[in-house]
């Protein structure tokens, strides 16, 4: 009899343990992440997204007071955040409660890349997303010290020169070369491209062709970029 009733007292005991667990299962921030995610160079204009997927306890039926992407830099000497919007394809009830907020919620498109360092040049990104919610509880995904893998940073735009140095014999069908030198902070490896006309009818221009990098650059000298082009007029 008494063991009938100790193994009746453990079932109850285990009963009620399960009741609790299930009751307060834990809710998170997942899988967050960038796009593009296929470049570790970003100009300061372009666009950027970052989303992360909500988990919200839909036992407490808890609610959202917020949910951001902050943005900041390693020591904590400059920091930025902006709201998150949901993506109404994933999430039930944007401003619902408990698991209609469950989904994937992003930055808006305003976000560019310039934005989520104190200066284009050569900072890293350093994120993390953090959700509050109005049962007290807060979620957070990703460290703000840790990067970003592979490291995306944030460039400054390329000063070009005035001047295009060509060179050659004027002759037709006679071969030339043009050169473009710009000033690059990053010093990284740039897209350059130039059209050969005869007149400023626009009717008379050749197909443009890519110039090739021949020399590394700094913050003084900048890098040249240039190209052998063979004239047809």
């Amino acid at each position: 009899m008494i063991n009938n009733r100790v193994a009746f007292m453990s079932a109850i005991a285990l009963a009620v343990l399960s009741l609790f667990l299930a009751g307060s299962s834990e809710a998170s921030l997942n899988t967050g992440d960038y796009e593009p995610d296929d470049v570790t160079r970003l100009d300061p204009s372009a666009g950027v997204a970052f989303h992360v997927v909500l988990n919200a306890n839909g036992d407490n039926d808890e609610g959202l007071v917020s949910i951001v992407a902050k943005f900041g830099d390693p020591d904590g000497s400059w920091t930025y955040e902006i709201g998150l919007v949901c993506d109404e394809a994933t999430v039930t009830d944007c401003s619902g409660s408990g698991d209609d907020l469950d989904g994937t919620w992003q930055t808006p498109d305003t976000l560019i890349a310039g934005d989520t360092v104190s200066a284009p040049g050569d900072e890293v990104i350093f994120y993390n997303f953090i959700a509050e919610m109005d049962s007290g509880s807060t979620y957070e995904w990703r460290p703000l010290t840790v990067t970003t893998n592979p490291a995306v940073t944030v460039n400054t735009l390329p000063e070009l020169t005035d001047d295009v140095s060509v060179t050659g014999d004027d002759m037709p069908y006679s071969t030339r070369n043009v050169a473009i030198t710009y000033t690059d902070a990053d010093d990284h490896d740039g897209v350059l491209s130039a059209q050969v006309c005869e007149d400023s009818d626009p009717t008379s221009c050749e197909t443009s062709f890519s110039l090739a990098k021949e020399a590394g650059g700094d913050n003084t000298a900048g890098a040249v970029y240039s190209a052998d082009f063979q004239t047809a007029f």
